[in-house]
């Protein structure tokens, strides 16, 4: 049954890329680029073949857990070991695990490619800080979660350079004003010499998007041109499904595309202990 509520995660994703992700904004001192979208007990269908959510003390119920995080808030992997103002903003043990990964340029990038982390180090896959995490039938309290972001919520594996076939329009780095971190925000600012507006802070810290104009620039540093966007066109997904003490977890990327928001990678999660 817990796989089948992952299965089931793929509508409320859809629905949350259509209606509500051009809209997603972080404050200014967000840490990490992720928005829970859903996190509910869930009663079994009835005759009528609806669900509902649980009651808040029902704690026996199937559960289902999805947290987005926006890939166009992050270092792009292949800058991450490249930029030495770029990579002052990655920890050293992100950088040397991605960096000792052999890639084939014809290979997509993941983070299926890397490495099972050792007890006690830092999780390849994100949980989201502001969920609960589900053991033997109970909610366990947040101090149960890793103390250390996830490297999928702090490198991108999936971003695709707009207009491939328009040299004008590719761009080495391409951030989210409204989602990516001040700190790496401002340091891409600062490499492409461009100034971020001051109402760009004032809007996220009404937890509100900047819609007005988005500054843009070149960097030697990087190579090429720093593109500022105020919406995202690549988004990861970790779905968490709980039955009794059977957990079932993926993690999806999906971008938009010609048709749509179309799946990029669709993996489960096995390199963490299960309860």
């Amino acid at each position: 049954m817990a796989d089948d509520l992952v299965e089931s995660a793929m509508a409320p994703i859809r629905a949350w890329l259509d209606e509500s992700s051009s809209l997603a904004a972080l404050p200014p001192d967000a840490t990490t680029p992720v928005f829970v979208i859903m996190d509910e007990s869930i009663h079994a269908p009835g005759a009528e073949g609806s669900s509902a959510p649980a009651e808040p003390e029902d704690t026996q119920s199937p559960r289902l857990v999805i947290a987005a995080w926006d890939q166009l808030a992050m270092v792009p992997w292949t800058l991450a070991s490249r930029s030495r103002r770029i990579e002052s903003l990655v920890a050293d043990d992100v950088v040397e695990t991605i960096s000792s990964i052999e890639t084939q340029r014809e290979l997509p990038l993941g983070l299926d490619l890397l490495p099972v982390p050792k007890e006690g180090a830092r999780s390849i896959f994100p949980i989201p800080r502001n969920s609960q995490s589900r053991a033997h039938g109970a909610a366990s309290p947040n101090s149960d979660l890793p103390s250390l972001p996830g490297v999928g919520e702090l490198i991108s594996t999936h971003i695709a350079p707009v207009g491939k076939d328009n040299a004008s329009t590719r761009a080495a780095l391409r951030l989210n004003v409204n989602t990516t971190p001040r700190a790496l925000l401002e340091a891409a600012a600062e490499s492409a010499q461009v100034s971020l507006p001051d109402a760009l802070w004032t809007s996220r810290g009404k937890n509100k998007p900047y819609r007005q104009a988005v500054p843009g620039g070149a960097s030697a540093e990087l190579g090429g041109t720093i593109a500022f966007t105020s919406s995202s066109d690549c988004w990861s997904f970790r779905i968490d499904a709980f039955v009794g003490v059977a957990r079932s977890s993926w993690w999806v990327v999906l971008r938009r595309g010609e048709r749509g928001w179309e799946i990029a990678q669709r993996i489960p999660i096995v390199t963490e202990p299960r309860e």
